[in-house]
């Protein structure tokens, strides 16, 4: 599969604000002092299933996700996210992720020559 149009958006929070929003056992990953949540959206293009390469779709998605502490171990935190195929519901069995259908359209250009690039971002 490819991923195209791939783009991070970071906010910083106070780790204590976002403590709240977390499952027990698990702490806000601190950097600086400040906790991050960031939203992440890509079209994913081709994804298929090895057993079924011939099966290929493509559509808009996106996530919701934080860094976490579970005792010694970092990881991500997940707290959602979006998928622009019905397929959503087998993606939401197979992996047990809190995904819903949403309509994204992710339009983005870059300027040849300049480190500039522009991205917009519609989820419905």
């Amino acid at each position: 599969m490819l991923l195209e149009d791939f783009a991070i958006i970071n906010w910083s929070v106070a780790p204590e604000r976002l403590q709240r929003c977390l499952p027990a056992g698990f702490e806000a990953d601190e950097h600086r002092g400040m906790a991050n949540i960031a939203m992440v959206g890509f079209t994913n293009h081709g994804f298929h299933f090895r057993a079924a390469p011939f099966a290929r779709f493509s559509c808009g998605q996106a996530d919701y996700r934080t860094f976490v502490r579970h005792g010694d171990e970092r990881g991500v935190w997940f707290f959602g996210g979006s998928l622009s195929s019905q397929l959503v519901t087998v993606a939401t069995a197979l992996w047990k992720m809190p995904w819903h259908y949403d309509s994204i359209d992710i339009a983005a250009s870059a300027n040849e020559g300049s480190a500039r690039s522009d991205l917009i971002f519609i989820s419905m």
